[in-house]
């Protein structure tokens, strides 16, 4: 980085507040989800995902959206830590998911408040794998014994 100039000298130890950049999401495997679909993971799978982002002075907030929903950093099935390291700053989330979680978007926002109306975000939509209930009701118009063959109307359950 330049040395910023303060006053008549250049020095680097010169307060300074520069933006954030772009985040960008991550998978457990520390591979960068490309596109907007994230998954499969299977319903009750533990979920690991890091949002990070390289630059901004003083370090940014990053937060997690599920929808418009704000995940908040301890909740039941949810963790989430930041960590800094030199000009990356890093957020994780520890998530078990749900098949109501499937097809929704989560969303990972960098802010900084010296900088209000600049906020950036990365966003996937998660994809769930779950089991079907498979309800069986049988006709009652039918009368039916064991032996005979009965016609069966098959519910699938979300």
């Amino acid at each position: 980085m330049l040395p910023l100039q303060c006053g008549s000298k250049i020095t680097t130890g010169c307060p300074y507040i520069l933006p954030p950049d772009l985040p960008r999401i991550y998978d457990s495997e520390g591979r960068e989800i490309t596109g907007n679909l994230a998954g499969p993971y299977r319903e009750g799978q533990e979920l690991k995902l890091t949002c990070q982002t390289p630059g901004g002075k003083p370090f940014p907030d990053i937060t997690w959206y599920h929808g418009n929903e704000r995940l908040s950093i301890a909740r039941g099935s949810l963790n989430c830590q930041v960590e800094v390291d030199g000009q990356l700053t890093r957020s994780i989330l520890t998530w078990r998911v749900r098949r109501e979680n499937s097809g929704r978007e989560l969303v990972c926002r960098v802010s900084n408040p010296w900088f209000p109306a600049y906020t950036l975000e990365d966003s996937i939509v998660l994809e769930v794998f779950y089991l079907l209930k498979l309800n069986t009701i049988m006709n009652k118009n039918l009368p039916c014994t064991l032996e005979e063959k009965c016609q069966l109307c098959f519910l699938l359950e979300e």
